[in-house]
């Protein structure tokens, strides 16, 4: 059997924290340095084959599994211990959010076609007041 020295792994994990610059009073995710260039562009109105586009790669995007394969090792044997401490938690939350994201997803595209719904209606109630302009 292989020993596991916990100290040097906290260690390693405290050096990993310095090295992100993160601190104790950073409580929340919006306190936290996030990568921006991974973030979607703003997509014009205009563009629908886009807009379809990007909602599906959102929706392949949308599903976060709460297990994912580890490695072989001591790393490997440590992620797998840790993993079944703490699998009961994250089980849950990640079905719960996987609920959200497929429900913000519904959302959007529900808004979307609200606004081309409107923009529609709008043609039309436009049209009407320059046809009774001209008839004035």
């Amino acid at each position: 059997m292989q020993k596991i020295n916990v100290q040097k792994i906290m260690e390693e994990i405290r050096e990993e924290i310095k090295e992100k610059g993160y601190t104790e009073d950073m409580l929340s995710f919006h306190e936290i340095p996030v990568r921006t260039d991974q973030i979607l562009d703003a997509i014009p109105a205009e563009n629908k084959t886009i807009f379809t586009s990007t909602i599906n790669q959102v929706r392949n995007a949308s599903y976060i599994p709460w297990y994912r394969p580890v490695p072989n090792g001591i790393k490997g044997f440590i992620k797998k211990v840790i993993r079944k401490c703490v699998g009961f938690v994250v089980a849950p939350i990640t079905d719960d959010q996987n609920i959200y994201n497929s429900l913000n997803i519904t959302l959007v595209e529900q808004l979307c076609n609200r606004v081309e719904e409107q923009q529609e209606q709008i043609l039309k109630l436009e049209k009407c007041i320059a046809d009774l302009n001209k008839n004035k």
